[in-house]
């Protein structure tokens, strides 16, 4: 149990959906592990915003993190459990599932990082306007569709293949959609060609990797 005091106004954000919800809630962490690509966090806000790098998200830079004076830091369960006391003896430091999270267990991390911000009734408010957003997409999907839909990540050598288990695989079974590749792996990390057409999905997805996961 993390014990906060007050509400934390120095936020650490040690992976991209903690910067995301944080975003929504309208607070600029000063720290975020960006794996040092400052253009990435803009991609995924849409703007600028003034932060200190406190290294990849693999592995943050705990010195750096130390001298930004942080009343909260979020981690990542799977990267950072390793360094958990180290980050607690920083500040009071929350552990969530990202790395690993599917669609349910975002969700519920944004709830838990707004409790911890003193800012609950934020929290439900961006699930209800999520929640809308969804209702409005699924609403477009007939409900006849029965294509199977993969998410490919590509990188100049290989692919990732997203499967039902991954947080993409999650968002789609969500929507009534059906991933093409049903797994408890997540990702099928390495992908060929031939592999993309053994699988042979009715709608495909795209992604490109610019470096960094």
């Amino acid at each position: 149990t993390t014990e906060i005091t007050g509400k934390p106004t120095r936020v650490v954000a040690l992976e991209f959906s903690f910067l995301q919800t944080l975003d929504v809630l309208g607070v600029v962490p000063v720290g975020i592990s960006d794996d040092n690509q400052s253009a990435r966090v803009e991609q995924l806000l849409g703007k600028k915003i003034d932060y200190a790098s406190v290294g990849t998200r693999l592995e943050p830079n705990l010195e750096l993190i130390s001298t930004l004076s942080p009343d909260l830091i979020i981690a990542d369960v799977t990267r950072h459990s390793a360094v958990y006391q180290q980050l607690s003896s920083i500040a009071p430091t929350i552990v969530l599932n990202s790395w690993e999270g599917d669609y349910d267990t975002i969700k519920s991390s944004v709830i838990t990082i707004a409790e911890a911000l003193g800012e609950r009734a934020k929290g439900d408010e961006a699930i209800a306007r999520h929640s809308e957003v969804m209702s409005k997409i699924i609403a477009r999907i007939p409900a006849t569709e029965q294509r199977r839909i993969l998410l490919a990540v590509a990188t100049p050598d290989s692919l990732s293949l997203h499967t039902s288990s991954s947080f993409t695989g999650s968002v789609f079974k969500a929507m009534g959609l059906t991933p093409a590749i049903q797994s408890d792996k997540p990702v099928e990390s390495g992908a060929n060609l031939e592999r993309l057409i053994a699988v042979s999905p009715e709608i495909l997805l795209i992604g490109v990797d610019s470096g960094g996961r």
